[in-house]
């Protein structure tokens, strides 16, 4: 019987990563003035938050004989568009925003109120990690419908990204 190989935490990258993950989200062209991504939290009436899955974790590493090694890490989220009073059409326009985000977040090209966008590069990373790939691991979908009757919209996303560095 085999076992699977455990993950393990980049402690280091965490802090790192999450910060450029929060910039880069709020960065999106289709925020409106003062709109941004909470962190860890429901905003109460509506508005956009991010929520880890576990954080920052390695899940492979390789050394060379030189003692160099690179490590592939994810972090793992949901984003979590809350909104209240919907008709069909406005539920429709919730997961078609959610929707582009994620394809913004993939460097495709979005149309924003007539005007394309396109990601040109993810954000810098601090030492020797460097963005991979940021994608949807699900489609955007009706979460849950709170007792208030706000509607939770979601997507989950992955962030990979590179680390590499010599242990002598």
């Amino acid at each position: 019987m085999s076992e699977g190989k455990e993950l393990r935490i980049d402690v280091d990258g965490y802090d790192d990563v999450t910060q450029a993950l929060r910039d880069l989200f709020d960065s999106y062209p289709g925020l409106g003035p003062g709109e941004y991504f909470s962190f860890s939290e429901a905003p109460e009436c509506g508005g956009r938050s991010i929520f880890t899955s576990g954080g920052a974790t390695i899940y492979s590493e390789t050394e060379s004989i030189t003692g160099h090694i690179t490590q592939m890490c994810q972090y793992p989220m949901t984003v979590v568009f809350r909104i209240a009073g919907l008709s069909e059409n406005k539920k429709a326009k919730a997961k078609e925003w959610l929707d582009n985000f994620g394809r913004w977040l993939e460097r495709q090209e979005v149309i924003i109120e007539g005007e394309k966008h396109k990601l040109k590069e993810y954000p810098q990373l601090h030492g020797n990690r460097k963005f991979w790939s940021i994608s949807r691991t699900t489609p955007a979908i009706l979460g849950v419908i709170n007792d208030d009757k706000t509607e939770e919209w979601v997507m989950d996303i992955n962030a990979k990204y590179r680390n590499e560095f010599d242990t002598f």
